[in-house]
């Protein structure tokens, strides 16, 4: 009976093990690949057009999003991560500072995120087939992880590109225009494509 027992418990030790390395693998993967896409979706809207000292209207976050809500917030900010070294290493980065690039490129793409605290609501919504809930949670999540990477490019501004301020104007006011007029409607698109996204493909995020 020990030695059946021991036999048991060895098999079913393994068995978890195995499981848990193949879940560190897929989690690994898929946020190099969703990193890679982000970064690739980011290079694409550039094209389209770039503001004088950096930031475009871009679809580049929504890879992030789809890693956040579908591993929490330690997939997001690891993407986040990801996303802004290839940015800093691969892109064609407008930095002034070391410290003005670890703010644009690291921090702020890193706490995109964040949004991740909303990742167990969506899934739930979703596999409960409550898609208004879905959607609120989704477009909450993408406002939070927007909202912060916008205020880091901000303070980035204040403290880096005060010279660039026309005359008169308030730096901080000038930072948050100029930040702005690229991350809002990058928030609005990557709610809205998120969403339609996840609504019709919620596999993307459930995992069983």
């Amino acid at each position: 009976m020990t030695t059946i027992g021991f036999t048991f418990w060895f098999y079913v030790k393994r068995e978890v093990f195995s499981l848990k390395v193949n879940q560190r693998l897929l989690f690994l993967v898929e946020v190099a690949m969703l990193s890679a896409l982000a970064f690739l979706l980011d290079l694409l809207s550039g094209v389209i057009g770039k503001l004088p000292q950096g930031g475009s209207i871009s679809l580049g976050m929504i890879p992030v999003f789809i890693i956040a809500f579908r591993w929490g917030v330690k997939g997001g900010l690891l993407s986040g991560l990801l996303f802004g070294l290839l940015q800093a290493f691969l892109g064609s980065p407008y930095i002034i500072h070391p410290v003005q690039g670890f703010l644009d490129y690291y921090l702020a793409f890193t706490v995109i995120g964040l949004s991740g605290i909303f990742f167990k609501k969506i899934q739930t919504s979703l596999l409960d087939k409550k898609q208004k809930m879905a959607i609120l949670y989704i477009t909450l999540g993408t406002l939070l992880g927007g909202i912060l990477r916008l205020t880091i490019h901000v303070l980035a501004g204040v403290f880096f590109f005060a010279s660039l301020t026309p005359e008169g104007t308030p730096v901080l006011i000038y930072s948050i225009g100029y930040n702005a007029s690229y991350m809002i409607p990058t928030i609005i698109v990557s709610a809205i494509v998120v969403s339609f996204l996840l609504i019709t493909a919620p596999r993307l995020v459930t995992r069983k």
